[in-house]
């Protein structure tokens, strides 16, 4: 078998100190003092191995290598760099199958960037303990930009205070976009695999969920499933706090967690609204007037089990100022309502320790009460203004002075049947006997009679002009005699 040799020709220069190595695949070109080198060719070049994969290939292997260096470094060095030290830079690859790019200032190397062989990142770390990780001592920042639309987002930790941003103190992560044209900061989930943004906080792999937005833009602080578009769940005293600092005003929602909380007359589980602090005072409650909205308040109904659904409206405040209580359509100011047989929808309370009374209106299927029973309305129109036992149904009774400048009474008959002549007028010995008998004038009810039962004030006023009228009878009468006794003096 026959070897086919290959011949090439090599041309060696040298002209002063420079010298030129010319082969059939490229040039090397250097200086004789060693100051300078250059290499170009067509083909790979390999530096430690002589079969290249890439145009240049460094292979620095430990067993072969003389020097007994583990890792190979590429430098790259120019005249330019900081200040009058010379710009050297370091690409080493490591043991651990990655590699480190650094420089080198004053003879001291520096790490900058170190690639690890699982492929994590650390910038300004050789320990990275995320696929990217930016390590600084002084103020750690990342810094995205958007050239065409001179935007720029920026991720820090803040060295001291005010440190990225003017509200910042020392440790503070700074997330926002920075300078140029940025405005808006979006956090976005991918909502096609129905992802949530979350916020947590605590120690290292303790942290706690402190908020979260779901993809149907339900918001939950407290509470990661949160079922209603903002949810605020605590287990000690779960509270909402509206404040304005330049009116040194607050308005607080809270649910109780013991007695006294938010309130000194809060039990556990109310619910409390009010101002709170500071220079607050009146809480106002808005309808959209000009729709004529309603203020509507609302409990769950004795025994209902669906709190969606068994609801019973309480109190209702209308658009043109109309309240009802127990009633959502109120027809009046005030209107009450109760949707119990035996209803008391108004109870006025003025007792206290050294006494006092307690005044309520009250409304059955056929009576309506004021006062414990002090006033009575029945529904046949009977009025009562006190407790009536025994005797006759009075249409009015008062147990008590009435003073008025007029009372009316309708009458259904009037004593001039006096002056029929049919009348029986008694004569005057009769009426006397009578008074001596009964001590009390005829037709009219002695004084026993009256204190018991009483006298209308009609039948009263009757009785009186009837008495009057025979008065009236008996002077014309005595008249008569006495103008006949003067005619009989005459003659």
């Amino acid at each position: 078998m026959k070897t086919k040799m290959r011949y090439f020709m090599l041309l060696l220069s040298i002209t002063g100190t420079a010298f030129t190595l010319q082969a059939q695949y490229g040039v090397i070109q250097g200086d004789l003092t060693g100051s300078t080198t250059v290499l170009h060719t067509t083909k790979s070049v390999g530096i430690g191995t002589n079969s290249p994969a890439k145009q240049l290939h460094l292979n620095r292997n430990v067993l072969v290598s003389p020097d007994g260096a583990i890792n190979t470094t590429i430098r790259l060095q120019s005249k330019l760099g900081f200040g009058t030290q010379p710009s050297i830079w370091d690409i080493t690859s490591s043991s651990g199958g990655g590699f480190t790019i650094g420089n080198e200032v004053s003879g001291i190397s520096n790490t900058r960037i170190f690639v690890r062989g699982d492929g994590f990142v650390g910038i300004g770390t050789t320990a990275p303990p995320g696929k990217l990780t930016v390590a600084d001592a002084t103020n750690s920042s990342l810094f995205v930009k958007n050239l065409a639309v001179g935007a720029s987002l920026q991720l820090a930790v803040a060295r001291n205070n005010g440190a990225w941003s003017s509200l910042a103190n020392p440790g503070d992560v700074v997330i926002g976009p920075k300078g140029g044209k940025s405005v808006d900061l979006i956090l976005s989930a991918q909502n096609s695999n129905n992802g949530a943004i979350r916020f947590a906080s605590g120690p290292i792999n303790s942290d706690k969920e402190l908020m979260t937005i779901l993809p149907n833009g339900n918001v939950g602080v407290g509470m990661n499933t949160p079922f209603v578009k903002m949810v605020v769940a605590d287990d000690v005293n779960p509270s909402i706090h509206v404040t304005a600092p330049s009116a040194g005003a607050n308005l607080q929602l809270s649910v109780a967690t013991c007695s006294w909380c938010f309130s000194s007359l809060a039990t556990k589980g109310d619910v409390v609204i009010g101002a709170k602090h500071g220079q607050s005072e009146d809480v106002i409650i808005s309808a959209q007037s000009s729709r004529h909205g309603s203020i509507r308040f609302q409990t769950m109904a004795p025994g209902a089990v669906n709190g969606n659904v068994d609801k019973t409206e309480r109190v209702t405040i209308t658009g043109k100022g109309r309240v009802g209580i127990g009633i959502k359509n109120p027809f009046a100011g005030l209107h009450l309502k109760s949707g119990e047989n035996w209803g008391t929808p108004l109870w006025i309370d003025a007792s206290h320790s050294s006494g006092g009374k307690v005044w309520s209106i009250q409304a059955t299927t056929n009576a309506h009460y004021l006062g414990g029973g002090r006033l009575v309305i029945k529904e046949e129109g009977v009025v009562d203004m006190v407790t009536i036992t025994g005797g006759t149904v009075r249409k009015f009774s008062v147990n008590g002075l009435i003073t008025a400048q007029e009372v009316k009474v309708n009458m259904t008959s009037f004593p001039d049947y006096v002056f029929d002549e049919d009348y029986y007028l008694r004569p005057l010995p009769e009426v006397a006997a009578y008074i001596d008998e009964h001590h009390h004038l005829p037709d009219i009810p002695s004084a026993e009679t009256v204190e018991a039962d009483g006298i209308g004030l009609g039948e009263l006023n009757k009785l009186l002009l009837q008495k009057v009228e025979e008065l009236t009878l008996y002077m014309i009468e005595q008249q008569k005699e006495i103008d006949g006794l003067k005619a009989q003096l005459e003659q």
